[in-house]
C-alpha cells in the first residue's frame, strides 16, 4: 500500500499503541494517518474519513481501515470560541478537536451535553438508524471509488456500557424495513467484535491479579495483534509481534509504579498518562517504531 488511512474511537488511538501502529510497523506505508480519537463517535468517524477523503483523494493504492464503536454516543460540531454560559453542553469537562466535542458514550460520560442527552433520549433504535445512515454511506463511498477497505467494530455496536445488554431491546428494531434496508454491512461488521475473537482481558487479568475493578478495558498491543491476524487473516513477522510485546511490557511496568492510583479508583487514565508538571501526554508507548 502506497498510504495508510485509519479511524476510529480510543480504540484506535489511545496511551499506547493500538492496531494502527500495528499494521504500521508491519506494513510500511509511505504516509501514515491515525484519525483515531478518544470518545469518538460514528458520527465523527464518518465525518473524519469524508473530510480525509476530500484532503488526501483516495486512490485505489491506500488502504482505509475504520474501527466503528458502539451506537450510543453523540459528537457535537462547535464553532471555535463559542461560548454560552447557559448552554448545558459547557458542563462537565467534554473532550474536543478541531471543534468536535467527542465526549464518549452518554450513559457514562461526564460531559453535561451527553448526561443530556442519556435522560432525555431512550429509544436505542434511533441511535441504531442514525449510525447506520454513516456507516452505510461511508462503506459506499470507498466502494464506489474502488478503494480498498477494512471495516471492524471493537466495541460491541449495540451496547450502551459494553457488556450487550441493549440487543434484546433492538432485535426488532433490526427488522423493521427502514433498518433492514441499511443493514447489509451489519452482519459482517457484527462479527469482527473483539469480545468475540480475542479474550479481551487476558493481559489485563494478569497483571491485575484477576482483579475486576482494574477499570481498564481497552486492549494491549499484543491483543490488537491477534485480533488483526484474525479478522484480516493475516500472520505478522516475529518482528512485528516481539515490538507490541515489547510495548506492551513497557505499559505494564509503567503501571506497577501507578498501581496504588489503579485499584478499585477507577481513574481518569488520561491523567495517568499525562507529565504531571506540564499536563502534556506521555508518548513512552504511543509508536511502535521505537520498540522494533
Amino acid at each position: 500500500m502506497n498510504r495508510l488511512f485509519t479511524f476510529g474511537c480510543s480504540f484506535t488511538k489511545y496511551n499506547w499503541a493500538m492496531w494502527p501502529e500495528i499494521m504500521k510497523l508491519e506494513y510500511k506505508p509511505d504516509v501514515f494517518k491515525n484519525y483515531g480519537v478518544c470518545g469518538a463517535g460514528n458520527q465523527y468517524i464518518a465525518h473524519q474519513v469524508a473530510v480525509a477523503n476530500q484532503e488526501h483523494k483516495f486512490t485505489k493504492d491506500d488502504l482505509i481501515m475504520i474501527c466503528w464503536t458502539h451506537i450510543f454516543r453523540k459528537d457535537w460540531f462547535r464553532p471555535t470560541g463559542y461560548y454560552d454560559p447557559n448552554d448545558i453542553g459547557q458542563l462537565g469537562s467534554p473532550g474536543s478537536i478541531d471543534g468536535w466535542e467527542c465526549n464518549g458514550n452518554i450513559y457514562n460520560s461526564s460531559s453535561g451535553l451527553s448526561l443530556h442527552m442519556s435522560d432525555v433520549i431512550k429509544i436505542p433504535a434511533d441511535f441504531l438508524a442514525r449510525d447506520l445512515l454513516y456507516i452505510t454511506n461511508t462503506i459506499e463511498l470507498l466502494e464506489a471509488k474502488g478503494i480498498p477497505n477494512h471495516q471492524m467494530q471493537l466495541l460491541p455496536l449495540f451496547s450502551k456500557f459494553g457488556d450487550g445488554e441493549d440487543e434484546a431491546f433492538l432485535a426488532d428494531d433490526v427488522n423493521h424495513k427502514d433498518i433492514s434496508t441499511l443493514s447489509n454491512y451489519l452482519k459482517p461488521l457484527l462479527k469482527t467484535s473483539f469480545e468475540e475473537i480475542v479474550n479481551t482481558h487476558t493481559t489485563w487479568k494478569e497483571y491485575f491479579l484477576h482483579d475486576e475493578n482494574a477499570g481498564e478495558y481497552h486492549p494491549m498491543p499484543v491483543d490488537h495483534a491477534i485480533y488483526l491476524e484474525k479478522v484480516l487473516d493475516i500472520k505478522f513477522s516475529q518482528n512485528t509481534m516481539d515490538a507490541a510485546k515489547r510495548c506492551q511490557d513497557a505499559v505494564f511496568a509503567f503501571f506497577k509504579t501507578k498501581r496504588p492510583m489503579v485499584i478499585d479508583k477507577h481513574p481518569d487514565y488520561n491523567v495517568l498518562f499525562q507529565d504531571q508538571n506540564t499536563m502534556k501526554p506521555l508518548d513512552f508507548a504511543l509508536y511502535l517504531d521505537k520498540f522494533s
